[in-house]
């Protein structure tokens, strides 16, 4: 149960940063903001994995991560 709260809050805490070298990249093509997409995912889901928790729930973390982000930052702005 520890481990799911600990990987949602790293979750939310990695989305924070993706949203920060986003906004500071701002400039940048469009293609550099969803290649950083997968490398904050890929972040996401290694530190799933470090924290021990069976690979799928890293995985289906890290998506749902990335589908909240991106649903609160379409859908609100």
């Amino acid at each position: 149960m520890y481990t799911v709260l600990i990987l949602s809050s790293v979750q939310m805490t990695i989305w924070s940063f993706y949203a920060l070298v986003t906004y500071l990249s701002h400039r940048d093509p469009s293609l550099f903001e969803y290649i950083l997409l997968i490398i904050f995912c890929y972040f996401g889901y290694l530190f799933g994995v470090y924290l021990r928790s069976p690979k799928i729930y890293s995985g289906v973390s890290s998506c749902l991560g990335a589908g909240a982000y991106l649903l609160y930052k379409y859908m609100v702005t």
